[in-house]
This record gives structure tokens, C-alpha cells and sequence, in this order.
């Protein structure tokens, strides 16, 4: 054996170690991905599920959403407190969005956020809300409501009101 022929045999091993070390390297980063995903899911999730705890924990502030929905009239404190949590819920529910069109939240999960954002927005008072505060929101949050809007087959007269049976 001369050492051309080593030199190639070296060669060779070099350039499979080279392509080995990439293959791995991609194996690496495609986990480091998932990984990466699965957790913006679930601190998405997390603030979520955060936002509505305030709601099931705070029976006063449940009373107020309850009746910032239906549009009564509320005292100048509790409307603030009403479009706090409004304004919250919608900046939640945006950044869900915005994660879903970047791929990083998988549609699953934001189909149900997105109908019950869609189901809330039919209620008079996140109504007046949204079209005091639309500008507040990214464009592409803003365009997704309002299709859903224009879309929606949901009666917002019948939604939030008590059945008395």
C-alpha cells in the first residue's frame, strides 16, 4: 500500500465522519425543536389556563365578566376591571394565534381556543369591547376575528342569557 492509497483511505474516513457528525448534529436539532415546541405549548397553555383560574377563582370578577358580556351596566370600577380581563383574555388568545401561524402551536389545540374566542367575541360586550379596541391587536389577530366575526353563525342575543326553567 503507497500513501496515495492511505491518503485516500484517510480521506474517506474524514468525509464519513464529516457526514456522520452532521446526520447526528440534525438529529440533535430536530429533538431540540420538538422540544423547544412542546414547551412553548405548554407555557402557552399554562397562561391560558392561568387567565381562566382568575375567573373560577374570583366568584366577584366572574360576576362582573359574566355581566360585561351580557353589556349591563357596570360601575366605572367594574368596567375597568371588565376590559382588563377583556383586553388579557384577547392578548392571550392573540399570542396563541400568532404561535399557531408560525407553526409553533399545533392547529389541534388552537381550533378550540379559536372557536371559543370566536364563541365570546358573539357576546354583546366583548362585542363593543373589540370595536372600541381592535386597534390594540396585531393585523393578523385583527383579520382572523373579524372573518370569524362576519362568519360566525353564533347568536349572540341567546349567548350568556340564564335559561329561567
Amino acid at each position: 500500500m503507497n500513501w496515495d492509497a492511505i491518503g485516500a483511505v484517510g480521506e474517506i474516513v474524514g468525509a464519513a465522519a464529516v457526514v456522520i457528525s452532521l446526520v447526528y448534529l440534525a438529529i440533535q436539532m430536530r429533538s431540540q425543536n420538538r422540544e423547544t415546541r412542546l414547551s412553548t405549548i405548554n407555557s402557552s397553555l399554562t397562561a391560558w389556563n392561568s387567565l381562566l383560574a382568575l375567573i373560577a377563582d374570583n366568584s366577584e370578577l366572574a360576576d362582573i365578566w359574566n355581566r360585561g358580556l351580557k353589556n349591563e351596566v357596570l360601575s366605572e370600577d367594574q368596567e375597568a376591571r371588565f376590559r382588563a380581563f377583556a383586553n388579557s383574555y384577547l392578548r392571550v388568545a392573540e399570542g396563541l394565534y400568532l404561535q399557531h401561524l408560525e407553526g409553533r402551536l399545533d392547529g389541534r389545540i388552537w381550533l378550540g381556543i379559536g372557536k371559543g374566542t370566536t364563541v365570546l367575541l358573539a357576546a354583546p360586550g366583548m362585542r363593543r369591547f373589540w370595536s372600541h379596541r381592535k386597534d390594540w391587536y396585531s393585523p393578523e389577530f385583527r383579520e382572523f376575528i373579524e372573518v370569524e366575526i362576519a362568519s360566525s353563525q353564533v347568536a349572540s342575543d341567546s349567548l350568556y342569557q340564564h335559561d329561567a326553567q
